[in-house]
């Protein structure tokens, strides 16, 4: 049946079909869609189709892009041992190459010699390389290969492993016997590769789909063994691969990794992913794809054959018509037309239209099931196929001139849509009565050209991958994909005016339109969210965070509106959800608005200076999703507001219609709580060096599928930036660190209160979650049978008049309670004291060495009974310095003597002091004990 929408172009240039022929299985519509699915376990079988199968005719219909050359060289080199990377890295998008490239690579492995295969000869030949005669090859496909029960060997070797398979693969029985014990026992064979690669070198390894088969390996230990190993087995055998491969200098693996969510399939999958990408990443170079002008030239080689001698003058002036279009009615189309590099765009893709390509690639391949160039190729194959057997006029394939009513292409297209599209393509885009068919029946000037049915399609397929982000596609891009030189512009801009204005599902804004999958309803709900600014949005995500519960902190405060909505309390850690005016990024901003909101909060409270600055943690919102968060939150609010208004005599809804709202609502509604899960992904907590007053932020993505406080608390956790289980070990640690030795001043012990308002108060200390933390760490640590070597003893209270501790503890379970009299005890004090204890009152109890010093003979030099020092301190190095101090000087004099003093004194000058900073200055300096201060003029 001839297609309706081929207009009338200039008939003195010839239509594509008499200037280039389709292959031949694509003319008569014999292709098949699996062909354009590359299958290198085929290839590996021997059952492949030929363009697969043969390395000849397989080369002589691969287009060698930039990214293939550079693959092909990398082997060169590396297989003849002239260098090169050891590792690459496959990743590219479902359907975007890796596969085709892994078969390129193993046929350039075959003994076919370099110049029989086109276009590689010559590649090599630029940089005098050579492909060894001999190579060892092994490839493996994940989805082919059964982890529980692989098939025997046809020399009856049985394989049971990934090593195992390249082994065999590499060397027969012979290889297979370098890693047999650790292939019968699922264990990673570690060396034994490096020794399989120096017997069988040179030697290509491909992996493909190797995520698939991890994740059918089993994770727990009581899960049933396979013969393929377990799933952690595996990292540490890619571990073993790409450092055997990065040790013998001709061998090269080659892993794909997949990077579509559809390949990954699942958590587990994706738990492979990571781990897998972070070994492999090691010693890997990562490959880039093809270029999407390569690509435009790949499935032009796949689908049509060369052009026929005489055929190029045809062809260029068919071209040099757009052209001359283009550059004469310029306000007609995207100003990128006009010039010589969008002429030079148009005869690479000839016959089909670059803008039919960029439809395919921008919009459609975002789709995750189009799978880019081999989606490409199967769409185009259909369309192809019935413009031919349509006797096709036209003088190149453009958007608007793709046969929709083909049984084999509207399938290829509204598979990748969901079911709603249908209803839509036949109401308002193409069909017997469609409004298209219909607005050019009407119109003569219009339907002499067909020019409604023409736009409509080039909007639908300009629109439909994207329904509902607003953007659309300009009018003067619709026009470019359906206009052909000979025809009027104008009529297609009139058109594309009279459709939007009737039909059903069509929406414009401005210069721009959009198929959306919402009739008139969908309109009204638009101009509803449009009425609802930030000052709805805003609280509405502030009540729905509100409602996810605080998790173990103390409170979670949900967008502040200044430092005094937070307290400062002493008790546990608070989250801080910063304010959608307050959003964070991680590109070209060194200082954000959420960590200068986060400061603003972190240095004030209500009333003065915040104290316990290291009990806050905050989460933002990503600065590139707020948008998106506030406009899926209108669009709730105008659906909630249309089925509160269901009854009102103007909307006149009907049941169906209601259920609708219902339907939409309760979508939007989904969407919002994605959209908060997708904003609020980063973790902002704040760490200062001791001495210094800058602020550090530490930013931790937190992702996953937790609800929104639960990630962040988890992340937190993982990243040890809130510690809710701790250790005596780590406390001592803590305690006697370099740069701030906490031990109370000229003596053996720390109250267990006072060394909380450290963990509270100062930055540079670890973040534990609740005093309960340090109880139990404190409680631990006393207990350990090892005490005396790695923590510290306990007493309920430090008599001063006596220097002895009250009720001392060690080696065993201590109720640390909410004492505030409790101490931490220093080992060797405590050992001191309980030595004395325990040889009772005839023996010296003063803890004291018991070796008499004779006094000074009269006779001799009177020693000093005094010392006193003074030196300056650098105010970038004072905690330093002052460890030293007390390391060097204060020790040494201490056991010489009873009565060291060290005494602070502070001089500072200024212009002239902010009534901030005295303020700030007076309250720290009573809270942290100062004898005496003060400003002067």
């Amino acid at each position: 049946m001839p297609d309706p929408a081929k207009g009338q172009p200039d008939s003195s240039y010839p239509p594509w079909r008499e200037v280039v022929a389709p292959h031949a299985d694509v003319r008569e519509g014999r292709f098949i869609h699996a062909e354009f699915a590359a299958d290198l376990w085929q290839v590996l079988n021997g059952r492949a189709e030929e363009e697969y199968q043969d390395p000849q005719a397989f080369f002589a219909r691969t287009f060698i892009t930039d990214g293939l050359a550079d693959l092909i060289r990398i082997a060169a080199r590396r297989l003849s041992g002239q260098g090169g990377e050891p590792v690459v890295e496959l990743q590219t998008s479902f359907g975007g190459g890796k596969t085709h490239s892994l078969i390129a690579l193993y046929h350039l492995a075959s003994k076919i010699p370099s110049h029989h295969l086109a276009g590689v000869d010559e590649l090599l030949a630029q940089e005098n390389l050579v492909i060894p005669r001999h190579i060892s090859r092994a490839a493996f496909i994940g989805q082919s290969f059964s982890a529980s029960d692989p098939p025997p060997k046809p020399d009856g070797t049985q394989v049971r492993t990934l090593w195992g398979e390249i082994a065999w693969q590499l060397g027969g029985p012979e290889g297979y016997a370098v890693v047999a014990k650790d292939d019968l026992n699922a264990t990673n064979p570690g060396a034994r590769m490096v020794e399989l690669f120096e017997r069988f070198g040179p030697a290509l390894v491909l992996i493909d789909e190797w995520v698939a088969y991890a994740r059918d390996l089993p994770t727990r230990a009581d899960e049933t063994r396979v013969a393929g190993g377990d799933f952690d087995t595996q990292f540490t055998f890619a571990q073993a691969l790409t450092e055997a491969a990065a040790a013998v200098n001709n061998t090269l693996v080659l892993v794909s990794i997949p990077s579509s969510n559809m390949e990954v399939g699942g958590e587990k999958g994706q738990q492979a992913l990571e781990k897998l990408k972070n070994v492999v990443s090691r010693r890997a170079t990562e490959w880039r794809a093809a270029t999407t002008d390569e690509s435009f030239e790949i499935v032009r080689r796949r689908l049509f054959e060369p052009l026929p001698h005489g055929s190029a003058r045809k062809r260029d002036a068919v071209i040099r018509a757009y052209h001359d279009m283009y550059q004469n009615q310029p306000d007609h189309f995207p100003p990128e037309t006009r010039e010589a590099s969008y002429r030079k765009r148009m005869k690479g893709s000839y016959p089909i239209h670059p803008e039919l390509f960029d439809r395919l690639y921008e919009d459609w391949a975002t789709l995750e099931r189009f799978q880019r160039t081999r989606g490409m190729l199967r769409l185009m194959a259909a369309v192809i196929s019935s413009l031919w057997e349509q006797g096709d006029p036209s003088q190149m394939i453009m958007p608007g001139t793709l046969p929709m009513e083909s049984g084999r292409v509207l399938p290829e297209i509204t598979k990748y849509l969901e079911d709603r599209w249908d209803p839509i393509i036949h109401t308002d885009v193409d069909g017997p009565n469609s409004l298209p068919r219909r607005i050019d029946n009407q119109a003569g000037n219009l339907g002499r050209y067909l020019a409604t049915h023409r736009v409509a399609r080039t909007t639908f397929l300009g629109s439909a991958p994207k329904a509902g982000d607003r953007q659309g596609i300009e009018a003067r891009r619709i026009v470019l994909g359906s206009v052909q030189p000979g025809e009027p512009p104008g009529a297609f801009h009139d058109a594309l005016r009279r459709l939007a204005r009737d039909a059903t599902y069509l929406y414009n804004q401005d210069t721009r339109y959009w198929y959306d999958t919402n009739p008139t309803l969908a309109r009204l709900a638009r101009d509803r969210a449009a009425d609802f600014d930030d000052a709805y949005t805003d609280p509405e995500i502030q009540k729905r965070i509100q409602r996810l519960g605080r998790g173990s902190f103390a409170a979670v405060h949900v967008f502040p509106e200044g430092p005094g909505d937070v307290p400062d309390e002493d008790d546990r850690v608070r989250m801080v959800v910063l304010p959608l005016s307050a959003p964070h990024s991680v590109k070209g901003q060194t200082k954000t608005e959420a960590v200068a909101a986060a400061e603003s909060i972190l240095a004030q409270r209500h009333g003065g200076p915040r104290i316990n600055q290291n009990l806050l943690v905050f989460m933002a919102a990503e600065q590139r999703q707020v948008d998106e968060l506030r406009d899926a939150v209108r669009a709730w609010l105008a659906w909630k507001s249309i089925y509160e208004d269901r009854d009102a005599t103007r909307l006149n809804l009907s049941h169906a219609a209601e259920d609708q709202v219902k339907e939409r609502q309760a979508d939007a509604n989904t969407t919002v709580e994605n959209r908060i899960k997708e904003t609020f992904v980063h973790v902002l907590t704040p760490r200062k060096q001791p001495g210094r007053a800058e602020l550090e932020w530490h930013r931790a993505p937190a992702g996953g599928s937790q609800q929104l406080i639960s990630r962040a608390e988890a992340k937190l956790r993982s990243d040890e930036q809130l510690i809710a289980s701790y250790s005596g070990i780590r406390v001592k640690m803590d305690i006697e660190r370099d740069q701030f030795h906490l031990w109370e001043d000229g003596s053996d012990h720390i109250g267990i209160k006072k060394l909380w308002s450290y963990y509270c108060r100062h930055l540079y200390m670890p973040r534990l979650l609740d005093f309960g933390v340090l109880a139990h760490a404190v409680a631990s640590g006393v207990a350990l049978m090892s005490w005396e070597q790695e923590t510290f003893a306990f007493a309920e209270a430090y008599d001063p008049d006596k220097d002895r501790y009250l009720g001392l503890k060690t080696a065993e379970h201590v109720g640390v309670g909410d004492s505030h009299t409790a101490v931490i005890v220093k080992a060797e004090r405590a050992r001191k004291q309980m030595d004395a204890d325990q040889a009772g009152p005839d023996t010296t109890a003063d803890d004291h060495d018991d070796t008499v010093t004779p006094p000074p003979s009269p006779n001799g030099p009177k020693p000093p009974t005094r010392f006193y020092g003074r030196t300056k301190l650098s105010r970038l190095r004072a905690v330093r310095d002052m460890g030293e101090i007390i390391n060097e000087i204060t020790t040494h004099l201490e056991s010489a003597g009873d009565d060291v003093t060290l005494t602070i004194e502070i001089n500072a000058k200024s212009h002239g002091y902010g009534e901030s900073t005295v303020r700030t200055v007076r309250e720290n300096a009573q809270q942290l004990g100062f004898d005496d201060f003060g400003f002067e003029d």
